[in-house]
């Protein structure tokens, strides 16, 4: 299923059918020279659900070595 979130990507799909058009939650990941930055939080399917005060951010270096990690191990 292709879903456009407005250049968010989906970070959890549904829990019981899997399809992440379902029952996504979908962030904004911004990266810089040294920073990721997850924010803009949302779940499409209830607006009123609000996120605004939840960001993460991450050293880039260990952010692409957790990518790495996780990729060697599927």
């Amino acid at each position: 299923m292709y879903c456009d979130w407005d250049g968010k990507v989906p970070i959890l799909a549904c829990s019981s059918c899997g399809e992440e058009g379902c029952w996504p939650m979908v962030v904004r990941i911004s990266v810089t020279e040294k920073v990721v930055s997850w924010a803009d939080f949302e779940q499409p399917h209830r607006a009123e659900w609000e996120y605004r005060d939840l960001t993460f951010r991450f050293d880039l270096t260990e952010y692409e070595a957790s990518l790495v990690k996780a990729a060697r191990s599927m």
